[in-house]
Formats: structure tokens, C-alpha cells, sequence
């Protein structure tokens, strides 16, 4: 059984994520902003550790090793994240989005039991690339503490999951249906792939090979280096047209991607509310 301890260690953990500045992606309709330090884009690697439950009740571990998020992968996991977010977070009736009081918390988890394991199992299998049908034998306290791992290691993932999931239910930001019917920002967004694209054609690199090996951070810092060294240009070439000229041609954003530091976005968050 997940415990009460269990479930308050991950609201804890979610609601200090913000103190990782580990950069990570945020769209908000056709802008493009990297929030966080451009300076740590290292990718992460990481063994995990589930513990399987025999029909006999003896308790069997399986290491899985070298795990990491790739940005093929990044979108899969965020949305696993993003649906798991209703669990933790009360959508108020003036649309501002803030955490479950302990109380709420508790009774969720308790009346819906199945259906919050299942999203703890979703996000848990992801992020580790194992099907969920593999993981039914997996021990709850197990599944549990290795999500709370999982936000220890990668904080910017979830960083990008609530963002968004704020955005969407704040009416700011236009969500998706996905093909299973399921409302969900990211179910038809492709940035990571179109992001391999630029920087593989800037760098002779196959796409593939960004989308595969790269980190998370790592493309979209590179990517915003890249694009923004791309639109000052086309910025300072428009700026040098004489005045009738420049009243024809629209004027071009001088930087396409916008760098944030969390900071930046907390004072833009409270400037807003």
C-alpha cells in the first residue's frame, strides 16, 4: 500500500522543485523561453531500483541502469507528469491552480486508489522505459519511492509539467486532445524534434543522433544559442533598411528564444497576479 508518509514526501518534493534551476522549455503560444541556469546542461544518469512482489510475497529487486531523458523522450514523461499534477494540485473556481491542502491529499489518494497508483505507476515507467502491464507486480511503496527519486533527479522535467499544466488551466495556453481522447497540452506538440532538426543541420549532425543521446537541456539551451544568433542577425539587417523599406517588411523579434533565469519568472508571475 502507499503510505500517508509516502504521498506527503511527494508533495513536498513537488512543491520545492522550483529551487532547481536546471533549464528546461516553456511555450506559451508561439514564444519560445528557456527558464533556468544556461550553464547546466549536463546530461543526467541515473541507476533506479524496483522491488517485485512474487505470488508467493517474496520480494525480488531489478536494477534498471544508465537511465536518462532524452528529448525523444521528454514529451512522453512530461505528459505522464502533467496528468499525475491533478492528483497534487487544487484548480480553484478564479482558475489560479495551487497544491492540495494535506487533507485533500490524503482523502484522494485513499478514494482513489487504483486510479492514482496508475499515474504514479505511468510516470514511474516512462521515465525508466518499462511498460505498465510489467509493472503490476511492483510493490506500491516501491513505485512511490522511486517517483520521489525520479523528482530528486530530474526536478526541471516536472518544472515543465506544472508550468504548463498552470498555463492550461489558467486559460493561457491552448490544450490538445490526444488520441486516446485525453485532454493534454502535449499530446500534438513535436519542439524536441523540431529542435534536433536546426541545431543537427547548423551542427552536420543526424537529428537522430540530438533526439537520442543528447540531454533535455542541453538541445534547448543549444537551440536558443543558435536561433537567437540567427533572428539578431535578420534583426540588424532589417534595422540597416532605409525608412519606406522597413515600413514594408515586418520587423523581426531581435531574439527569437527568450532566456529566463527562475527569478525572472517568479517576479513575471507575481507582476501578473
Amino acid at each position: 500500500m502507499m503510505t500517508k508518509e509516502n504521498i506527503l514526501e511527494i508533495a513536498h518534493k513537488l512543491a520545492h522543485i522550483y529551487e532547481d534551476d536546471t533549464p528546461f522549455l516553456m511555450r506559451k503560444n508561439s514564444e519560445a523561453f528557456v527558464i533556468g541556469n544556461a550553464m547546466k546542461t549536463a546530461v543526467k544518469i541515473y541507476d533506479y531500483t524496483l522491488d517485485f512482489e512474487t505470488e508467493t510475497g517474496e520480494i525480488n529487486q531489478e536494477r534498471f541502469q544508465n537511465k536518462r531523458i532524452t528529448p525523444r523522450r521528454n514529451l512522453t514523461i512530461v505528459d505522464t507528469i502533467y496528468r499525475l499534477f491533478i492528483i497534487f494540485y487544487n484548480v480553484n473556481e478564479d482558475r489560479t491552480v495551487v497544491p492540495r491542502t494535506e487533507e485533500e491529499l490524503l482523502y484522494i489518494c485513499e478514494a482513489q486508489y487504483e486510479a492514482a497508483l496508475t499515474l504514479i505507476k505511468d510516470v514511474v515507467g516512462a521515465t525508466l522505459e518499462i511498460k505498465s502491464t510489467d509493472l503490476e507486480n511492483v510493490t506500491p511503496d516501491s513505485l512511490t519511492k522511486t517517483l520521489a527519486e525520479i523528482i530528486d533527479n530530474h526536478p526541471e522535467t516536472f518544472n515543465e509539467a506544472e508550468i504548463h499544466f498552470q498555463m492550461a488551466h489558467s486559460g493561457t495556453q491552448k490544450q490538445e486532445e490526444s488520441d486516446q481522447g485525453e485532454v493534454t497540452y502535449f499530446a500534438k506538440l513535436d519542439a524536441y524534434s523540431q529542435m534536433a532538426q536546426y541545431v543537427g543541420k547548423i551542427l552536420k549532425m543526424r537529428p537522430n543522433d540530438i533526439l537520442d543521446n543528447w540531454g533535455v537541456a542541453e538541445l534547448i539551451v543549444t537551440f536558443g544559442t543558435y536561433r537567437n544568433e540567427e533572428s539578431y542577425q535578420n534583426f540588424l539587417e532589417w534595422k540597416s533598411l532605409d525608412i519606406e523599406t522597413k515600413k514594408k517588411v515586418k520587423r523581426p523579434e531581435p531574439f527569437a528564444v527568450k532566456f529566463y533565469t527562475n527569478e525572472d519568472l517568479f517576479e513575471e508571475e507575481q507582476e501578473v497576479n
